[in-house]
């Protein structure tokens, strides 16, 4: 799953570092919360950031998870097919 909440305050913490610096952090940020491999995994100051940011990330995919199976399973039931409401549509009916 590759949806995460992105967090201004990251942005923030690491205004201050040379743009080289913040561009590795935000791009492993992104990289970990879809699930991709790190690319400055060596880097004491790029892990360190990112390691400031895992719990956040972990905890928004869980909770976006959360909320689509619990809409799988208690979301309103369809009423009317797909086929139905193209049909109607192509007939001009809203």
């Amino acid at each position: 799953m590759g949806n995460f909440v992105f967090y201004k305050d990251w942005i923030k913490n690491i205004k201050d570092l040379p743009i080289d610096i913040q561009d590795k952090i935000i791009a492993d940020i992104v990289r970990y919360g879809v699930g991709e491999e790190m690319a400055h995994d060596g880097e004491a100051t790029i892990q360190m950031a990112v390691n400031f940011t895992k719990r956040a990330i972990d905890d928004s995919k869980a909770k976006y998870k959360a909320k689509i199976e619990y809409g799988k399973n208690h979301g309103k039931a369809k009423k009317t097919s797909d086929k139905e409401i193209y049909d109607l549509a192509r007939e001009g009916m809203k």
